[in-house]
C-alpha cells in the first residue's frame, strides 16, 4: 500500500521515493526551482515549486491508487514584463524531476535506441537517455515507472547514478513555455509482471493516453495461419510473377499458406521517396486486384496485405510526382524540404490516408504493414512538438484503418511512448528489429529485444517477432522463438528454399497455428539479467490453456555448449504442486515438482522447447508431442503411470 509523507513514498513501510527536486532549462540555462510549500491527504501529496528569477511556477501531484500513483505535472514560465524578450522552455529538458529511489538490487530500463526501436538495458550505475520504461528492484519489491505523454511534451528517464532517476520533460521542439498533464504512472510489486500491468492501467488516466488494453481487443487476423512476407525474399524487386513463382513452390510443398504480405517496392519511388500512390504497372501488370485475385482463388490464401511508409516514403513524397500532385492539399513539407502527411491538421492527414487506403481496399487489400513510423520525430522536429506531430498521424491512420480494414494493421518501427499511447483501434505491432538472415551475429540480440520488449507491451498489444528464414543456420531456433511468442508467424524465405519440414512443428494439419496465450517473457530469475554480455542460456516463458512453456536457447556465437538448470520458478502458470514435462528434442517425458532440477545442455545454434502439463489425480491433458506447443492441440487424457518417465 502507497502512503505519502513529505517529498517521499512509501510502500510496505520502505521508501521507494524520495528527495524530490526540480529544475528548468531556458534559453539553454539550468535554474533550479525551490520546493516551496507540500500539502498531503490521504490519496494525494501536492508540491508547490517556484523560481523567482525566471518567473517559473509549478504544481507536482501524486495521485495514489493501491499500489500504484500517477504523476500530474503543471509548469508555467510567467513573462514579467511583455516587452522583454519571450523566455521558452528547452525543447529537451523543459523540466527535470530528480528523485532518489534505491536500486541496487536490479534494474532493467527500456530506452529508445533511435526514433524507432526499444532495447533493453541492465547497467546498474546508468538509466540511458529516452528510457521508455523502467523497472527495478529494492529488495522484494519491484517497482514499474512509464513515462506518459502529454499534449505537446513527451516524459522520458535518465541517470547516470541509478538512485538518482531523472524525469525530464520536453517537446523536442521550441517555442514552448509550460506544460500541464499527466507524465508518469509508477506501480510497486511484488511481482514484477503485475507490476508493469498495474502501472499500464493507470496511464489511462490521461487524456492522451488512448490506447486499449489488449483485453479489450481481438486477436489479429494474422495469427489465424501461416503467412509469407516477399521482403527478403525479393526486397524491392517485387512483383507479380514473383509471388506466384512462389506460391506454386508452396503448393508443391504442400504447405498452406493463410496470409502474403507484399512489402516495399511495389509502387513507383525515387530516391527514397513516394512517386506515386498506386502499384507499379512495370511490377503489377494487372494491378494489385489481379494478384489478390490469383492468390485467393488459385492458392487459398485468406488475406493480402501491402506495407507502406507513415510518412509517405522513407523520406516523404517527392515534389516531383503524381503522388504530390493529387494530394497536395493533404501535405505538409517541413523546414528541411520533407514533405509528408499534414502533421498539422488530423484531418488533412487522414483524408491522405483515407485517399491511399480507398484504393487499395478497392483492389482487394485486407490489411496493411504500416512502416517508418518513428522517422517522423526527424522530420517533424523544430517544426512543431513532436509528440502532438506524431499522435496527429498516428490518430488518422489509425481512423482510416479502422474504415478500411477494420483496424488490422502490423505497426512497425514505433515503439516510442508517443506512438505507444496513441493507438485506438489497430491490436498488432512489431516487437523489435529486423531479423537480419545474412547477419548470424545479430541473432541473440534479437531474441532479447523481443522478450523484454514485451514485458512492457504485452499489456497493450499483440506482439509481432517479425518474419524469419527456414534455410538459415538459425532456422530451428528461430521456429521455436515464433512458436513460443504469442504472435503471429510468417516466412520470408527466397524462391525455391522453404523447408517445410522446418514448419510442420508449429501448425496443424489444416494449416492453422498453434500458439501460446500471451507473448513470451524473460523467467522471473532472468528479469534484470544481462543476457546479452553473459554468456547463459536465454530462458522464455509462456502458457497455452493450463500448460506451461519454457524455451531455451543457446544463441552464442562461440561454438560451445551451454548449459541451464530448469526449476519450478521457471514455470509462468504455478497450478500444481507435480507437473510431467515433456522435452520436445529429447523426445523424453520428465516428473517435475516444487523440489526438482532439470538440467540441459545445447550446442551453439540449438534451442529446446518444454511443455508442462500439470498431475491432477495422477492424469495429464497430453497433446501432440509432434508440435513443438504440444499442449495446444489433439488433448486426450493420459494416466502418468502409462508414459515412459525419465528422470534425470
Amino acid at each position: 500500500m502507497i502512503k505519502f509523507s513529505e517529498g517521499t513514498v512509501i510502500c510496505n513501510d520502505r521508501v521507494i521515493i524520495e528527495n524530490i527536486e526540480l529544475s528548468t532549462k531556458i534559453n539553454g540555462k539550468n535554474y533550479n526551482v525551490e520546493t516551496k510549500n507540500t500539502e498531503i491527504s490521504d490519496d494525494a501529496m501536492k508540491m508547490f515549486f517556484e523560481c523567482q528569477e525566471t518567473g517559473t511556477k509549478a504544481e507536482l501531484v501524486l495521485k495514489k491508487q493501491g499500489d500504484s500513483f500517477t504523476m500530474y505535472f503543471m509548469g508555467k514560465i510567467i513573462q514579467k514584463e511583455v516587452y522583454l524578450p519571450i523566455e521558452t522552455v528547452d525543447e529537451e529538458e523543459a523540466y527535470t524531476l530528480e528523485m532518489t529511489s534505491k536500486t541496487t538490487d536490479g534494474i532493467f530500463a527500456r530506452y529508445m535506441q533511435d526514433t524507432c526501436w526499444t532495447y533493453a538495458s541492465f547497467n546498474p550505475y546508468k538509466i540511458p537517455k529516452n528510457t521508455q520504461s523502467l523497472l527495478i528492484k529494492n529488495e522484494d519489491i519491484n517497482i514499474a515507472m512509464i513515462p506518459i505523454c502529454t499534449k505537446s511534451f513527451k516524459t522520458q528517464l535518465r541517470s547516470d547514478n541509478c538512485n538518482k532517476i531523472k524525469i525530464y520533460m520536453g517537446t523536442e521542439s521550441g517555442g514552448y513555455t509550460d506544460i500541464d498533464g499527466y507524465i508518469m504512472s509508477v506501480a510497486a510489486n511484488s511481482n514484477p509482471f503485475r507490476c508493469v500491468e498495474k502501472a499500464t492501467e493507470n496511464c489511462r488516466i490521461s487524456e492522451w493516453f488512448n490506447t486499449p488494453s489488449k483485453k479489450e481487443k481481438d486477436p489479429p487476423v494474422l495469427m489465424q495461419g501461416l503467412g509469407w512476407c516477399t521482403w527478403d525474399a525479393c526486397y524491392f524487386d517485387v512483383t507479380h510473377g514473383k509471388i506466384i513463382e512462389k506460391m506454386e513452390e508452396f503448393k508443391n510443398k504442400g504447405i498452406n499458406i493463410n496470409w502474403v504480405l507484399i512489402d516495399d517496392g511495389w509502387f513507383e519511388f525515387g530516391e527514397n521517396r513516394l512517386k506515386s500512390i498506386y502499384a507499379d504497372k512495370d511490377k503489377f501488370p494487372g494491378g494489385l486486384s489481379e494478384t489478390v485475385h490469383t492468390l485467393k482463388e488459385k492458392y487459398g490464401v485468406k488475406y493480402v496485405g501491402v506495407w507502406h511508409c507513415f510518412n509517405g516514403y522513407w523520406y516523404g513524397i517527392d515534389k516531383n510526382s503524381s503522388a504530390y500532385e493529387d494530394n497536395k492539399e493533404f501535405l505538409t513539407e517541413t523546414k528541411a524540404g520533407v514533405i509528408v502527411p499534414d502533421f498539422n491538421d488530423k484531418s488533412k492527414a487522414f483524408a491522405f490516408f483515407d485517399k491511399w487506403h480507398s484504393y487499395l481496399k478497392n483492389e482487394g487489400i485486407d490489411f496493411l504493414k504500416v512502416d517508418c513510423q518513428g522517422v517522423l520525430a526527424r522530420f517533424s522536429k523544430y517544426n512543431t512538438a513532436n509528440p502532438e506531430a506524431i499522435r496527429n498521424i498516428q490518430e488518422a491512420l489509425e481512423e482510416s484503418i479502422k474504415k478500411h480494414f477494420d483496424g488490422n494493421v502490423i505497426n512497425c518501427m514505433a515503439m516510442g511512448m508517443e506512438h505507444t499511447q496513441s493507438r485506438k483501434y489497430s491490436n498488432l505491432i512489431r516487437n523489435s528489429d529486423d531479423f537480419w538472415p545474412k547477419r548470424p551475429h545479430t541473432f541473440k540480440k534479437h531474441i532479447i529485444q523481443n522478450i523484454y520488449n514485451s514485458v512492457f507491451m504485452n499489456s497493450l498489444y499483440f506482439l509481432d517477432f517479425d518474419m524469419w528464414w527456414t534455410d538459415n543456420e538459425f532456422a530451428v531456433p528461430s521456429a521455436v522463438l515464433r512458436a513460443i511468442s504469442g504472435g503471429p508467424i510468417y516466412i520470408s524465405d527466397e524462391i525455391g528454399a522453404t523447408n517445410a519440414n522446418i514448419l510442420k512443428p508449429l501448425i496443424n494439419e489444416d494449416g492453422s497455428l498453434i500458439s501460446c496465450d500471451e507473448a513470451a517473457m524473460p523467467v522471473p530469475s532472468r528479469l534484470y539479467c544481462d543476457n546479452i554480455n553473459n554468456n547463459l542460456i536465454v530462458k522464455i516463458m509462456n502458457n497455452c490453456g493450463e500448460n506451461s512453456v519454457l524455451a531455451l536457447f543457446n544463441a552464442e556465437m562461440e561454438d560451445r555448449k551451454l548449459s541451464a538448470d530448469v526449476t519450478y520458478d521457471d514455470i509462468k502458470l504455478k497450478n500444481a504442486d507435480e507437473y510431467v514435462v515433456y522435452s520436445y528434442f529429447e523426445k523424453k517425458f520428465y516428473r517435475m515438482n516444487k523440489e526438482t532440477q532439470l538440467h540441459f545442455e545445447l550446442d551453439k545454434n540449438s534451442a529446446e522447447i518444454l511443455n508442462f502439463y500439470p498431475v491432477k489425480d495422477n492424469y495429464i491433458m497430453l497433446g501432440n508431442v509432434n508440435k513443438y506447443i504440444s499442449g495446444g492441440c489433439d488433448l486426450k487424457k493420459v494416466a502418468v503411470n502409462e508414459l515412459c518417465i525419465d528422470n534425470k
